[in-house]
């Protein structure tokens, strides 16, 4: 009995081995095409930092009644190598170790353990303390860094904005994680004089809790009826620095002082500073983009250009400075986007001058009791109150409102999924005849 010849096999075969080889080698040329491309390999730190704050304790106290309580949990950590940490007045950070030989895939486990057990005995730190905070993403890099500068415009705005081309490139394929840098916080100051606060007869406490009390957030009740639950708010919360500054308090004299009256308030960025950015020596804002795991980033970078370009050239058009007003017409795409998002529908159209909200399109959902356009507006109108937002459900109804309420000047957005770009197609249509009509009237005649 012979034993088996491969080359035999094929020489008699040949056709079918050619097959065969032309599949490897078009499987080998496909899977080349698509392989990962990353700046940088992807590798696992195990490694996680656990902080937590407590103004105003020494260092012996933030030693024993926080450093050494958490220490003492983690030690329960699977796979943990050793502890480190550092304490300071006021504040404890501990760096958790795991051993080398721990696999990649199980360290996003462990770091949700870690999670869990210092969050089962947050109860028993002090009052006052502020955290656990965890932080174990030292492993992400990223391959592009946007700069964002822009004159004439404050930093909040700058802020809004770049916080708005976030949401946007996060529907790229391919992105994974965004951050921003160099975003300062915003405060309001109170600034007054402890002299005059004496002489008036105001008590300093009791001017911060009135403060508080007038901006506090509490529940209010809810109106059941047949068809809806209606939320009851109470209204009187600030919306700007004058509301501050029109506050009354009683002194001890029982006169009623207003604040403006002996306070200034100003708005400003956070003291201390946040880590600043800084593009070509000028302050600004940027984004740092991460890439998922075996993306390409020559793929994602043409990507993030096209929608760089979109973007940046909305913008400029939308606040070039020859527009009067921007008019966002909105047409919302989904009854379930609309009630999970009417918040952050309401507050980007507060970006615009004007904004008309219309019926939902509905596409591949039924429609849903209850849920409409009009919850975008109510979201508009909690952020600004009494703004310039109208909701009209159909587009015809919104065509008529823009044609008598366009001025020379302004810049009109239709914004959507659907057949919203035909509101602004009709517009165009009606103001090219009105003009048609004006230039065909006939002059009066003169007398003769």
């Amino acid at each position: 009995m012979t034993s088996f010849n491969l080359s035999e096999w094929a020489l008699r075969h040949r056709y079918l081995v050619t097959y065969f080889m032309l599949v490897i080698v078009v499987a080998g040329i496909w899977s080349y095409l698509r392989l990962g491309r990353n700046e940088d390999p992807d590798f696992t730190v195990k490694t996680m930092v656990v902080q937590a704050a407590w103004p105003g304790a020494t260092v012996g106290d933030t030693l024993e009644q926080i450093t050494d309580r958490i220490e003492s949990k983690l030690q329960e950590t699977p796979s943990l190598d050793y502890l480190k940490s550092y304490t300071s007045s006021g504040q404890a950070t501990i760096f958790v170790y795991l051993k080398d030989s721990t696999p990649p895939a199980q360290v996003p486990g462990i770091w949700q353990v870690v999670r869990e057990k210092v969050r089962d005995i947050s109860n028993t730190l002090p009052q006052g303390v502020v955290g656990p905070l965890f932080n174990s993403e030292f492993g992400d890099t990223y391959g592009i860094v946007y700069g964002f500068t822009a004159d004439g415009y404050t930093d909040r705005e700058l802020r809004d904005y770049v916080v708005e081309v976030r949401k946007q490139l996060l529907q790229l394929p391919d992105v994974s994680k965004i951050d921003i840098l160099g975003a300062q916080d915003e405060r309001v100051y109170i600034e007054f004089s402890t002299e005059q606060l004496a002489g008036l007869g105001v008590d300093r406490a009791e001017l911060i809790a009135a403060l508080h009390a007038q901006n506090a957030v509490t529940p209010a009740g809810v109106v059941q009826t047949e068809d809806e639950k209606i939320l009851v708010r109470v209204s009187g919360a600030f919306q700007s620095e004058k509301d501050v500054l029109a506050v009354n308090f009683v002194a001890q004299n029982g006169r009623i002082i207003r604040l403006g009256d002996f306070a200034r308030v100003t708005r400003g960025p956070a003291d201390p500073a946040q880590p600043m950015f800084r593009v070509n020596g000028h302050h600004g804002i940027g984004l740092a983009i991460a890439m998922r795991t075996g993306g390409d980033v020559l793929a994602l970078g043409r990507n993030i250009e096209q929608a760089m370009t979109e973007i940046t050239a909305t913008l400029t058009a939308a606040k070039a400075g020859s527009h009067r007003r921007v008019i966002a017409v909105f047409q919302p795409h989904l009854f379930s986007r609309t009630r999970y998002l009417q918040r952050e529908f309401g507050h980007a159209l507060t970006l615009a001058d004007e904004a008309i909200v219309t019926d939902v399109f509905a596409a591949r959902e039924e429609p849903e009791p209850g849920v409409s356009g009009k919850l975008i507006v109510d979201a508009y109108l909690d952020e600004r109150p009494g703004g310039p937002v109208w909701y009209l459900p159909h587009l015809a109804d919104v065509v008529g409102h823009l044609a008598r309420h366009v001025r020379p000047g302004d810049l009109v957005l239709t914004i959507g999924a659907g057949d919203v770009f035909r509101a602004g197609e009709r517009l165009l249509e009606e103001l090219a005849g009105e003009h048609l009509d004006e230039v065909a009237a006939p002059a009066p005649s003169s007398p003769d």
